[in-house]
């Protein structure tokens, strides 16, 4: 590190930009990188056929933000440089204990689908968490029930079916279409995640369940890929993932210099909701009127 001052620092960017989670995280970094100080990245994706470093002390690294890429661990805590986690903080905390953290305000996102969803009108309240133990899908659950609980609302929860389910979709399928029937209508339904969304919404088409009119479903992380492909089309929360990145770079660019010493853990917000036919009101559950307004959003 001496000398990092007069020389362009080496960054290694662990980051899976197969998903537009990762994309969002990129662009904040390199806005910040184009917008105050050099640098001299190099990308790992994951992709079939990438150039890797194999040993970064070897390339000069200066500084590792990573995203993820838990199976990149072993490289990165050898190369002894800052290193800036975003997100899945569980994953990373044990082997680099002297990583710093940007993390997603999962708390922030419960209680922003609480709030959307009351504001529409419901009455009835459910949230499905992913299929692995993240800390993050627990903390959304717990804040989206906190703020239902204070506007008098109950929230009923599926936690999938066992551990037999965790690899087996058409398992759990059963369960959570099961449970799904049980609720009562119209229930507005929060999922951990866009593809559990989807999950959740293909349950529900295939035991006569109405979208939005029996549930209305809301996911996290707005991929459009999935969430403008599916039939009717999925609403989410939109975490601020190019600020994650954006504050990312500039923590690192900290550590780098020394101006930080300590780690540190910042947290990152929700960007917005974007809501679309999945999370409409009941009042407005006639299909036709649900194709109109999505043909309004779409093309206004």
């Amino acid at each position: 590190m001496k000398g990092l001052l007069q020389k362009i620092p080496k960054v290694a960017l662990f980051l899976a930009t197969n998903e537009k989670a990762g994309r969002d995280k990129l662009h904040g970094i390199l806005r910040y990188v184009r917008l105050h100080t050099p640098w001299n990245s190099h990308l790992i994706e994951n992709r079939i056929g990438e150039q890797k470093l194999g040993d970064l002390r070897d390339w000069g690294a200066t500084g590792i933000i990573v995203a993820r890429m838990p199976d990149s661990v072993g490289t990165i805590a050898s190369a002894g440089v800052p290193v800036v986690v975003i997100d899945s903080p569980t994953l990373y905390t044990e082997r680099l204990p002297r990583a710093s953290f940007v993390t997603c305000d999962s708390e922030a996102v419960g209680h922003a689908g609480a709030e959307f969803f009351i504001r529409q009108g419901f009455k009835n309240f459910a949230y499905v968490a992913d299929v692995g133990s993240w800390d993050w899908s627990q903390l959304r659950c717990r804040a989206f029930c906190e703020a239902l609980r204070r506007e008098g609302f109950d929230c009923a929860v599926y936690g999938g079916g066992g551990e037999g389910t965790k690899s087996d979709w058409a398992c759990d399928q059963k369960g959570l279409a099961r449970w799904l029937l049980t609720l009562p209508k119209p229930c507005a339904v929060l999922a951990a995640r866009d593809g559990r969304a989807r999950q959740v919404l293909e349950t529900c088409l295939s035991t006569g369940l109405g979208v939005p009119g029996d549930i209305a479903i809301l996911g996290v992380d707005n991929e459009e890929i999935l969430c403008e492909n599916s039939s009717p089309t999925l609403s989410s929360i939109q975490p601020d993932f190019e600020e994650a990145g954006y504050r990312a770079a500039d923590l690192l660019e900290q550590l780098m210099r020394r101006n930080r010493r300590k780690p540190q853990t910042l947290l990152y917000g929700v960007h917005q909701i974007v809501a679309r036919e999945s999370s409409r009101s009941a009042r407005a559950a006639d299909r036709r009127l649900l194709r109109g307004l999505e043909f309004i959003r779409l093309n206004a």
